[in-house]
This record gives C-alpha cells, structure tokens and sequence, in this order.
C-alpha cells in the first residue's frame, strides 16, 4: 500500500509594525518603539518621515556671536564682539539690520523686553554699578535713558508694570512707569509705586512669563503664580514642585505652556501640572543649556547629552519623542507662525517645505537613519526561515539601504531599495541561527517608512 510522507506543519510568527511611537531606551521597550533616529521628524508620528527642510536666513558679521532671538512686534537678535553688544532688527529674521551697537564700559547682555514701543535691555552695567537698564524710548536709540535697577534673570510686561526677577527676589516698576523703581517714592496713589517681593524658595528665580492672564515666575526647583493686582496685595503663591532651567527652556505650544525642569518637560495649562516628557530615556543631558520651542502639536528640545549636542523632536499629541540631529543651537524663537533656531554664528528657518522653497533648503541632501529595537522576545529556536518586508515612499530618486545586526553583531548590508514612489520589498534573512535581530534603515533625501514587518517560518521542536 502506497502511503504519502507526512510532513512536519510550519507555523510563521510575525511582528507587523505599521505606527510608530518614537524613541525608547528602556529595557523593556516595545518594538514599535525605535533605538535611534537621525533627520526623522516627531511631527510626523505615527508615520516615520524624514524631517523637513532647513534655511539659513542670517549669519552674523565676521567676528560677532549670536546670544539671543526674540520676537515682539518685529524680530530682534544680540549678539556680542569683543565683549560689546549689537542689537538687530527687522520684520523679520532675514531681513535685519543693526540698530544699536553698545558702548565699551558696558557688559555683554542678551536679555532684552518691549515694553509698549519701548526697547528695554537689562544688565548693561557691572552688578552693583547701577544705572544698568538701557530704555530706547519709542525704539530710537538716539533717545536713550539709563534706569537703576537689580540684575535680573528674566524679565516680562504684566499688568502695565515692566517685572523682573532674580536671586530669590521680584521687583516691579510704578504702574504705567517702566522706568520708575523707587519703591519708597511719596505719592498719593501709593498702590501704583513700585514694588518688591522677596520670598524662601529651594533656589533662585530663573524664568518668568505671562499665561493665561497671570504673571509665573520659575525658580529652579519651583513655579509660582502672582496673584492681586497691586503692589498692596501682589503676592506669590507656589502651584508646582517643578522649575524652570532657564528662561529659553520655556514657551507655549497648542495653547499648553511647557518648560524643562530637572525632571523633564513639563506642561502647565493653568490649572494642572503634569510630567510630559521625563528625562531622556539613556541619555545624561545638561539641563541648564537646554533650549524649547513650540511647533503646532510639538516641541523642539535643543540639548547637551554625553554624546554631544542633540536636537529632539517631541509630539505631544503621539506622546513620543526623536532624534533629529547633532545641532548646537543656542537661542530658538517662533516668529510669524515659524521656527527659528540660532547657533553661535548663524540663523535657520525650520520646517522648510522644498515644495514651497527649494533655494537653500537642505532637505534634498539630507542624511537620515533609524535603527530598530532588538527583536527577541518571541522569536523561537527552532526557525526555518525569516524575512524583512518594508513599504517605502521616496519622492525623488533615491536609495534607501538596509543592514541587519544578528545578536548584537556588526551590521550587515542586505538590500538596497532604489527609485521614485511607492515600494514594497521582502527581504529574505539569509541566517537561521540567532537569538535576536536588529534592523538599521538609512538614506539621502526624503523618504516614509509607512510599514515594518518581520516574520519567521516555526518548525516543530526537534526531538
């Protein structure tokens, strides 16, 4: 009698990955989580998207390091030669032009404040010297007057009173005089004159800022709310165990204000504090040096980790966060609905559409990479085959390549995806024997990752 061989059942088990949550350096990440990213935008998440393009919009004259970018009604940016400040200006921040040059006995200074048509900037003068706030009246620095004030550490407009702060202390001008600080001035509408406030706090003022229509003042390790609306009944009262690092690691994005503190990024919309983001997930980062930015339903997060200095990405909607690349910036400002990033030397536009700008947009040469977590947890001993299938998008002619890394070893190139549009490729692993495997996908230019899928064919356990 003839009887046919029977034949041992293969089973396939799969990991298919078709969102992306961003980075995770934990130990027990999920494998939709990735291990690294290079030029991969946050904004995009779910989806993995090469990030957009940048454009530089200003370089700074020979010689002269940029310390500031602020937007009030125009665009304005400091910076500093020979210890000496220049102050520019314009609609915006590629068109400026200088309009104050500092003298030699002043100190080098990037805090700065528009107060009504009034330029302010703060700390001219050695601590202790006095007459250290500089106000351009109506913006003419032909028409100048030096004030007599505290050093400060930020300094902010609320309630028709110029504020600032420092060590562990508020000051505010008279009522409708920023350049009136006598708090012992003899007036009748003594409620106006200016005022003072020095508290114990865990460390000294670093930040402050208008929200909501309440005035916060950030000290390293805290965050106040000043309540009342006159110097007799202003006070300070404590809302959050967070601080603020510095006054550029603060700011406001979709309506959420948020700021870096020694915890992580934190979110405040005016009634509750929360956690947003905790510390970077294997990196050691200096926080005093950190810079935030809002964008639409994000952040930008400007850092210094022991690998050097980082630029992230966070999507506060997805709740996830990459790595963009290795700038060093070191001021950030969102004027006219756009992202602005500085570093010593010169000035970039962020999110730059080709599409819509392609002169000087660095998109096209763009270099970008994602690696994968290790994927192990399910993978069994026993398997017969394995395959990697990837749907990509590239919009112009460009090559994706892909490396695989068995048991944490070298990365081995095994494919190569090439041309314009829409591809999906199956990759066949041509090793059986390993416990785990990683994947390292790179390229130049633009390009979407829309799907990951990894799957291996399962014998019966030999006996």
């Amino acid at each position: 009698m003839l009887v046919y061989p029977k034949l041992n059942p293969l089973s396939l088990k799969e990991i298919n990955i078709t969102e992306f949550t961003g980075i995770d350096k934990r130990w027990n990440a999920d494998e939709k989580t990735l291990f690294h990213s290079q030029n991969i935008s946050a904004f995009a998440l779910p989806a993995l998207v090469t990030r957009n393009g940048r454009k530089k919009v200003f370089s700074a004259p020979s010689g002269e390091r940029i310390t500031g970018i602020f937007s009030f009604d125009k665009a304005y940016v400091t910076t500093v030669l020979a210890g000496v400040t220049r102050l520019y200006s314009g609609d915006d921040l590629s068109s400026l032009s200088l309009i104050y040059k500092a003298g030699t006995e002043d100190t080098a200074t990037s805090l700065i404040c528009k107060a009504g048509g009034n330029i302010c900037l703060f700390n001219t003068r050695h601590e202790g010297e006095g007459s250290n706030m500089l106000v351009a009246h109506n913006g003419d620095f032909t028409q100048t007057e030096r004030v007599s004030t505290p050093h400060f550490n930020d300094a902010v407009i609320y309630k028709n009173r110029l504020f600032g702060c420092g060590r562990w202390r508020i000051f505010a001008s008279a009522y409708n005089e920023i350049t009136n600080w006598n708090m012992n001035e003899e007036r009748i509408d003594i409620e106006a004159r200016a005022f003072e406030k020095s508290i114990k706090c865990e460390s000294d003022f670093t930040a402050c800022t208008t929200y909501k229509g309440h005035a916060l003042f950030f000290t390293a390790d805290e965050l106040y709310k000043l309540g009342g609306k006159d110097n007799s009944n202003f006070e300070l009262v404590k809302i959050a165990n967070y601080g603020c690092v510095n006054r550029g690691a603060l700011c406001e994005s979709g309506g959420i204000l948020y700021f870096v503190s020694k915890d992580g990024i934190v979110g405040y919309d005016g009634s509750r504090v929360w956690l947003a983001l905790d510390k970077l997930c294997g990196k050691e980062t200096d926080s005093t040096k950190t810079i935030l930015c809002g964008k639409g339903k994000g952040l930008y997060l400007n850092t210094t980790t022991q690998d050097g200095s980082c630029l992230y990405g966070f999507n506060t909607e997805a709740e996830g966060y990459v790595r963009e690349d290795d700038f060093a910036g070191s001021c950030a400002v969102r004027h006219n609905g756009n992202v602005f990033f500085a570093d010593n030397t010169d000035i970039y536009k962020f999110d730059v559409l080709y599409s819509e700008d392609a002169e000087g947009n660095d998109v096209r040469n763009l270099e970008w990479q994602v690696i994968t977590q290790d994927i192990c947890d399910f993978l069994p001993r026993n398997k017969r085959s394995s395959k990697l299938e990837i749907g990509a998008y590239m919009p112009f002619d460009n090559l994706i390549e892909v490396f695989v890394s068995y048991d944490g070893g070298d990365y081995e190139i095994t494919h190569t995806i090439s041309g314009v549009g829409y591809k999906d490729v199956c990759i066949p692993l041509t090793r059986a024997n390993y416990n785990s495997v990683r994947f390292k996908l790179g390229g130049l230019g633009e390009a979407q990752i829309y799907y990951m899928r990894f799957a291996c064919n399962v014998g019966t356990e030999e006996k």
